[in-house]
């Protein structure tokens, strides 16, 4: 516990929750709760997926295969970290998950969007970018 959260990940965690809302209640007479569930994204994998983004638009960019040529005809654009998190990984998690935040993913969903995306563009494209890890975040 820190603060005013408290992860309940055991029993005994939740018996110590459950003594601190009791007297909390008998001191103050209002105490209001807000939960959450399911573990969120760790750091290590907020890290990663930027990273991805990033291996990926300059992986994308080195077989000339910019935005237009991927997503849309017309003009030729480069692809960035920002615009591979938005055009290509936000619209996946948010049609698999229906969460259009990557800071509402939980852990387990990380790697679930990026099977989905690695999937496609190693079929489509013949590009395959392996999610970076503590070993290849480089």
């Amino acid at each position: 516990m820190t603060g005013n959260d408290w992860t309940v990940n055991s029993d005994p965690s939740l018996e110590n929750l459950i003594k601190h809302l009791r007297e909390l209640y008998a001191d103050k007479k209002y105490v209001q709760v807000k939960w959450t569930t399911g573990k969120s994204r760790t750091t290590t994998q907020n890290s990663s997926l930027h990273k991805y983004c990033d291996l990926l638009a300059a992986e994308l960019n080195g077989r000339g295969l910019d935005m237009v040529k991927t997503l849309k005809q017309g003009v030729d654009i480069p692809w960035t970290k920002v615009t591979v998190k938005e055009h290509i990984w936000r619209p996946v998690q948010d049609a698999q998950l229906g969460k259009n935040s990557t800071i509402k993913l939980e852990s387990h969903e990380v790697s679930a969007v990026y099977d989905v995306i690695n999937r496609h563009l190693s079929d489509k494209f013949g590009v395959h970018v392996p999610f970076p890890s503590k070993d290849n975040n480089g």
